[in-house]
């Protein structure tokens, strides 16, 4: 996937993008654990060296087609440990939580990112399309909803945003 880093960037102070959650984490790499400062924006995870320093992410991580599962700590060497394991990929990555409340916290929100983030995807595409079926009709003078009918304005192709709902739904089901 290739991503504008400096748009990336500025998503970090984007209110638009509330933080789903944010706080230290260790992750492990080269065999080593690395403290770094997380913070989970829509379904993009960013890790900064500390939560003073967060002009530039050293690592992102695109929270999809992925599995998050507690991880064995006697096997990583940290309590409160947990994974991030990528289907197509098979990479994974090793993270601990400071206690075990955040390993809860961290555990289910980045379970549930992804399929959040399209659903309110999915929402504002509805509203925008919403909008330009509105603007149609005040024009035309019509006032029965597409949605109402089960038909588009046109008169029965679906539109891209219906199409993407069946994409979305059949994914998340």
């Amino acid at each position: 996937m290739l991503l504008n880093g400096s748009s990336l960037v500025s998503l970090i102070s984007d209110r638009d993008y509330d933080r789903k959650i944010h706080g230290s984490v260790s992750v492990l790499q080269d065999e080593r654990w690395r403290k770094l400062y997380a913070i989970l924006k829509a379904n993009l995870l960013f890790m900064f060296e500390s939560s003073d320093r967060l002009e530039i992410p050293v690592l992102l991580i695109v929270m999809e087609d992925c599995v998050v599962e507690l991880a064995d700590d006697n096997a990583t060497g940290r309590q409160h440990s947990f994974s991030i394991k990528f289907n197509t990929t098979g990479h994974t990555y090793i993270m601990a939580a400071t206690d075990y409340e955040a390993l809860q916290n961290w555990v289910s929100v980045l379970t549930s990112c992804s399929f959040e983030f399209m659903e309110a995807t999915r929402q504002s595409l509805e509203s925008a399309e919403d909008e330009e079926t509105e603007k149609r009709r005040a024009k035309d003078g019509e006032s029965t909803s597409s949605r109402e009918t089960g038909r588009t304005p046109e008169g029965g192709q679906k539109s891209k945003l219906e199409m993407f709902s069946l994409n979305v739904f059949f994914f998340s089901s």
